[in-house]
């Protein structure tokens, strides 16, 4: 996947580096949602796992790890619609 990593520079991450709680046989990773309606929320994900649109316009993008001490895995943050 293609990432932004804030700083404006775009880098390659390969699907395996990212981190959820649990990759299981099917390829699928169970990945959990920050901020908006669904925060706190843990969700099934298939690859690509750069964006999450939901029906009603809720938008999570994929991002690394928020604290590295105290979880290193991967994360869907909330977007704010502006």
């Amino acid at each position: 996947m293609i990432y932004d990593n804030g700083d404006g520079d775009i880098v390659h991450i390969p699907v395996k580096e990212i981190q959820g709680e649990k990759t299981l046989k099917d390829g699928s990773t169970r990945l959990k949602f920050l901020g908006g309606p669904y925060h706190d929320m843990v969700f099934r994900v298939y690859p690509p796992y750069d964006t999450v649109r939901w029906a009603d316009g809720t938008t999570y993008d994929i991002n690394p790890p928020l604290n590295l001490k105290r979880s290193p895995k991967w994360s869907y943050v909330h977007r704010v619609q502006t």
